[in-house]
């Protein structure tokens, strides 16, 4: 629960604080607050090719590695958007933490299906049903 409403947050979070942020100060015109939210949901879409970083590797350890890799990468480019967010004093500052953001997400990108991927795989050879299956699916979504 704690875990999934933290990760809900981090990962759904940062459009919600951009605009809450933005409204709060009053050196930033409103108008600007789409330009932000483009410049970050602009750059996960033309950066998202760097999520296969994390399906490189020959074997299942290097895959399950760059995976790894991967998603510490995108936890510390959005902890750093969070981080410039709250310390933002105008425009540019809240310009950099959307570049921050719109990178942290272009990172992540298909990692939560790549690893739902494999907990219904492991949860198929361990014998489970399928509404086992859905359950624990829905608690890791």
């Amino acid at each position: 629960g704690i875990y999934n409403a933290l990760c809900f947050v981090v990962r759904n979070g940062y459009p919600r604080m951009i605009n809450l942020r933005a409204l709060t100060m009053s050196n930033v015109p409103s108008s600007d607050i789409g330009l932000l939210l483009t410049v970050v949901f602009g750059i996960s879409a033309t950066f998202f090719w760097l999520s296969d970083v994390a399906t490189k590797g020959k074997d299942h350890a290097s895959q399950s590695s760059s995976r790894r890799n991967a998603g510490a990468l995108s936890f510390l480019l959005l902890g750093a958007g969070h981080l410039t967010m709250a310390h933002a004093n105008n425009f540019q500052d809240l310009l950099i933490s959307a570049l921050f953001f719109g990178f942290g997400q272009a990172t992540s990108t298909g990692l939560r299906t790549i690893w739902k991927d494999e907990v219904r795989g492991l949860l198929r050879c361990n014998g489970h049903g399928e509404a086992y299956r859905k359950r624990m699916i829905r608690i890791l979504a």
